[in-house]
């Protein structure tokens, strides 16, 4: 049985995400920069639920 959230998802859920996927990721990356991208271009989502191309799209925009 798959766990259901009772919260709303906040801006800081989606912020732990972010450093979750980057953490794993190779490379050097400005969080914030590509926390304010992704809500300009999506506002707060769970990022399983965005678009993968946006995502990395976002990111690749903002390596270091």
């Amino acid at each position: 049985m798959e766990h259901q959230r009772t919260e709303p998802f906040t801006a800081e859920d989606m912020k732990d995400q972010l450093r979750s996927v980057l953490d794993a990721t190779a490379g050097v990356y400005n969080i914030e920069r590509i926390f304010k991208a992704l809500i300009q271009r999506h506002g707060v989502q769970d990022l399983d639920e965005m678009n993968t191309h946006d995502f990395w799209t976002v990111v690749g925009q903002n390596i270091e």
